[in-house]
């Protein structure tokens, strides 16, 4: 008993860095992922996903999935729509198990790449295979787990987390659909809890170790009698450091794009200024080509001569003139 499968999904505001940087394990984001064994860091994999997002920082192939598949426009009007400042713009997956079954699954090989396959063909059938960003399997933390990141686009190019994740009964039925392709793989239906919508990685590390605790007993509590109250103060606690978390995010982000902006302002400066100089040396050259062929010419010098004489004389009789008065 207890062989639970898991399957955790959580909106992302912000850019994607922070959790890009645990799933791939980046230098800078060590402290997300401190629990992590080193030494088997190796055995971590990160799947190809489609249009090679893989090979790119999340926050970059979370702009290009956004960029390709975004078609939401302004109402009476052909120009796209702005996308809200805290929109959500990506959403976090983790597919895993009872810690007891994972490691006899893990142990596995054939029957443990099967799993793997069959969650990321649950995730392309759920999401849609253009929307995946990363597929990454770990193995360097306590329970085998893979680690997703979708893009909520619908099917008509909007950005809706709501409507791509659904409801409580949405996500009861979906979650009765992962437990379906994976109970071939000794994972079954555990409580009928999502964990969704907010749940941060270290409330996910708590709950599966409390699922691993009660896999180890010899009987599963009965769920009906257990106390599912939530402390005030803990849940307190626990939003506002989410709240913090996504505000760092949003801040980052708001400084990334003005400062994208004030680069490309001063790129189309030097632009204008570029083309400026070159249609003044466009002009210079052409004057001077025609200055060259005229010179050929001797009436041109012959004409030009007379030019400058006529001028002289009319200044000589300009003197004159004034002489006589």
């Amino acid at each position: 008993m207890g062989n639970f499968a898991v399957m955790v999904v959580s909106k992302g505001k912000g850019s994607g860095a922070g959790v890009g940087g645990h799933i791939d394990r980046e230098e800078k984001w060590k402290h997300t992922y401190k629990h992590a064994d080193p030494t088997k860091t190796h055995l971590n994999r990160s799947y190809p996903v489609p249009n090679k997002f893989h090979d790119v920082p999340v926050p970059i192939a979370i702009n290009r999935v956004i960029q390709k598949g975004y078609k939401k426009t302004r109402k009476n009007s052909n120009e796209l729509a702005p996308i809200r400042k805290d929109a959500v713009r990506l959403i976090k997956h983790i597919f895993t198990g009872s810690h007891e079954e994972m490691m006899k699954l893990a142990a596995d090989e054939d029957k443990f790449f099967e799993w793997q396959k069959a969650c990321s063909n649950f995730l392309q059938r759920e999401y849609g295979k253009d929307n995946i960003v990363r597929f990454v399997l770990h193995m360097d933390e306590k329970t085998p787990h893979i680690h997703a990141i979708t893009v909520p686009l619908t099917e008509d190019g909007r950005l809706s987390a709501k409507e791509i994740i659904g409801n409580k009964e949405v996500l009861r039925e979906r979650l009765d659909r992962y437990a379906e392709i994976v109970k071939p793989f000794g994972l079954e239906r555990g409580l009928r809890y999502s964990g969704t919508t907010h749940e941060t990685q270290q409330a996910y590390n708590a709950r599966l170790e409390r699922a691993n605790e009660m896999a180890m007993k010899k009987e599963v509590p009965d769920p009906s009698k257990m106390d599912m109250r939530l402390k005030p103060e803990k849940v307190k606690e626990d939003f506002q450091k989410i709240i913090r978390d996504q505000q760092m995010l949003i801040n980052m982000a708001q400084r990334s794009e003005e400062e994208r902006k004030k680069s490309k302002e001063r790129m189309d400066q030097h632009l204008d200024q570029a083309r400026k100089l070159m249609f003044s040396a466009q002009k210079e050259a052409k004057d001077y080509k025609q200055l060259q062929i005229a010179m050929r010419n001797p009436k041109f010098l012959e004409t030009q001569l007379n030019a400058v004489l006529e001028q002289r004389n009319q200044r000589n009789q300009g003197r004159n003139k004034g002489k006589n008065l």
